[in-house]
């Protein structure tokens, strides 16, 4: 069932945040807000030439947020979405 899906989805995302060191992740239908654990990245030249690679599709706030900014149409799309960017982060890790 697709409730199921959701839920195996949802835990591994649980599980890439911690890879990634990702503290809190909000989604909503314009974009999500990503906090790292203390505001501290293991890599940060990478993330930073990650960021840099996503054509202004993802910024870093003044408060160490980063910011994804792309229209989510579903609830699937949303979260098959960032989690593609999740799984990219922690590969930075």
């Amino acid at each position: 069932p697709k409730e199921v899906d959701n839920l195996f989805l949802t835990i591994r995302l649980k599980i890439l945040c911690k890879k990634a060191h990702i503290d809190r992740l909000d989604i909503g239908e314009k974009g999500a807000t990503i906090s790292f654990h203390q505001n501290i990245f293991p890599n940060p030249t990478g993330l930073i030439d990650y960021i840099t690679s996503q054509m202004g599709t993802i910024r870093i706030r003044s408060d160490q947020k980063l910011v994804v900014l792309r229209p989510f149409s579903t609830i699937e799309n949303r979260l098959k979405s960032i989690e593609d960017i999740i799984m990219r982060i922690a590969n930075l890790v």
